[in-house]
């Protein structure tokens, strides 16, 4: 059974089968702009969140940059490797979406406006998971300064030769 046997129970006109395609050719882009909406919508909600955790994590770096508190040595290993793994985790996440937004580029069927909202949502997604991994390292590298063993040997050294003296 044809498509076209299908819709008309017989071979349809010329005439009838390009007002089909025109028809359906509508009806894929109509989904096709509903999907970029969607998709849009939903990295605008992913960047709103990813804000939110941007501007919590500075508001912690500001805190450790006041304290005076040291942290142990396993304190310190434990922390790091956390902190880590979720700058790993997010640059994961960037590279996903940054080939997703190549993908959505490539995509011959979305046209003009529907590829420029998804691009730009995507590129702003990423934009924000960047400032998230800044902010983790920034908290990461002071946690480091907060550390034991850092502190141990921290204004001690007042040239090469008091530095090498001290960590030897």
């Amino acid at each position: 059974m044809t498509l076209a046997s299908r819709s008309y129970g017989r071979q349809p006109t010329a005439s009838e089968f390009y007002s089909d395609v025109a028809y359906r050719t509508r009806e894929s882009q109509k989904t096709i702009t509903l999907m970029a909406k969607e998709v849009a919508s939903h990295l605008s909600e992913v960047s709103t969140v990813l804000d939110g955790v941007v501007t919590k994590g500075s508001e912690l770096l500001s805190t450790l940059q006041k304290t005076t508190k040291t942290y142990t040595v396993e304190q310190e290993a434990q922390l790091v490797s956390n902190f880590e793994d979720a700058e790993e985790n997010l640059c994961e996440l960037h590279n996903m979406l940054k080939e997703r937004e190549n993908a959505a580029v490539c995509d011959h069927e979305l046209h003009s406006n529907n590829e420029s909202v998804v691009v730009c949502a995507y590129k702003a997604t990423m934009r924000k998971i960047v400032d998230l991994i800044q902010v983790i390292q920034d908290i990461r590298w002071e946690v480091m300064a907060h550390a034991e063993d850092y502190n141990e040997h921290a204004g001690e050294a007042s040239s090469v030769e008091d530095l090498i003296k001290a960590l030897g």
